[in-house]
C-alpha cells in the first residue's frame, strides 16, 4: 500500500504465452479466434489429421506438438494470429472446446 492506496496491477493489452507475444483477448474475440480455428481445421485434410492425433495423445504430448507445430506455422510465415491461436490449443479447456465444435462442425457439414 503506498499513501493508503492498493496498488493496481495494470491490465496488458497484450499477453503472452511462454513469453510469445499474443493477440489480445476478449470474450468476443476467443469466441471469433476459436470459430476460425476450428473452420480452417474443419477444411483442411492434414490440420484435421493432426487435430485427431492429438485427441489420442496424453496432455504433455498435445501441448508439446501443439508448440511446435505453431512454431513451424510461424516460421513458414502462415498467418501470425492464427499461428498464435492455435498455441490457444494448449489449454486443455481451450481443446476441449475445439474438440466439441469440431464435432459439431461435422455435423453440419453432413
Amino acid at each position: 500500500m503506498r499513501d493508503g492506496r492498493r496498488h493496481q496491477p495494470r491490465v496488458p493489452e497484450r499477453w503472452t504465452l511462454d513469453g510469445i507475444p499474443c493477440m489480445t483477448l476478449n470474450t468476443e474475440s476467443a469466441l471469433d479466434i476459436l470459430t476460425r480455428m476450428v473452420q480452417v481445421i474443419g477444411r483442411d485434410r492434414k490440420l484435421r489429421q493432426w487435430f485427431s492425433a492429438l485427441t489420442q495423445q496424453s496432455a504433455v504430448d498435445r501441448r508439446n506438438e501443439i508448440f511446435m507445430t505453431s512454431e513451424k506455422m510461424r516460421a513458414e510465415g502462415k498467418d501470425a494470429d492464427l499461428a498464435a491461436s492455435f498455441r490457444l490449443l494448449a489449454d486443455s479447456r481451450v481443446f476441449d472446446a475445439a474438440r466439441l465444435a469440431l464435432q459439431e462442425y461435422d455435423k453440419k457439414a453432413v
